[in-house]
């Protein structure tokens, strides 16, 4: 599943992609990775605030949740939801995805590639790191902060000859499909189609360091291209 993401955007080229102003813009720092097993926040646009830029943890909590963020995660992750599984339209997830639909705003996302019984990430983004949105739900909690978690699907494809062991993607639109997700007319059973669909964009790859799965602490070592200041370190 997809754990990290890439945000290396500035804030001006996020507010002229999708046409909004951050709530808080002096709070906005672009991440080389956001690592979603952490307590993270992410950058999102929501369905009630759709020309503002707000901030959400990563990892969806009910709104009625009581635990903090960890102890929920732990006991089930909801950074990911796949979209194609039967069992995805439960309770925590079935209004969020009528009612709280967002983007999650990133540059990229990591897969991964077995060779030789050895895992090599790659980091996956588009042309010039232009900032995309990633389809997600958000719930808000009884003291006001927003949880989120990304929608992920099947490639069937979409990848092209990016290395992709789980051939899972993360759901992603394009300026015409965005502003469908986002229009609080439909449910998310009108989506469905959208979703399946949905305008393919074009991506690119890069190798990274093996470290990657194993130090938090060297990302700015390990994930270089010329988005993160013009070098890349390479497996």
């Amino acid at each position: 599943m997809f754990y990290r993401l890439s945000n290396t955007a500035q804030r001006k080229e996020i507010e002229e992609e999708f046409n909004v102003r951050f709530e808080f813009p002096k709070l906005y720092k672009p991440s080389i990775v956001i690592n979603g097993l952490k307590e993270s926040t992410l950058p999102i646009i929501t369905i009630e605030s759709q020309k503002k830029v707000n901030y959400a943890i990563w990892g969806l909590l009910p709104q009625s949740l009581e635990e903090n963020w960890e102890v929920f995660q732990s006991l089930t992750n909801t950074l990911n939801i796949n979209v194609e599984s039967l069992g995805f339209k439960n309770n925590l997830y079935s209004d969020a995805l009528d009612n709280r639909r967002c983007l999650i705003i990133t540059t990229g996302f990591f897969t991964s590639a077995l060779h030789e019984g050895k895992m090599y990430p790659h980091h996956v983004y588009l042309k010039d790191h232009k900032p995309f949105g990633i389809a997600g739900v958000y719930n808000q909690l009884d003291d006001g902060f927003l949880t989120c978690s990304i929608l992920i699907k099947k490639t069937s494809g979409e990848l092209g000859e990016i290395p992709n062991l789980l051939a899972y993607k993360p759901v992603i639109f394009d300026k015409k499909d965005r502003v469908h997700w986002l229009n609080n007319k439909f449910n998310f059973d009108n989506l469905t189609d959208l979703i399946a669909s949905h305008q393919t964009l074009q991506y690119y790859s890069h190798p990274v360091s093996k470290e990657f799965y194993e130090n938090d602490h060297v990302y700015e070592k390990i994930i270089k291209s010329d988005a993160f200041k013009g070098f890349l370190k390479l497996s």
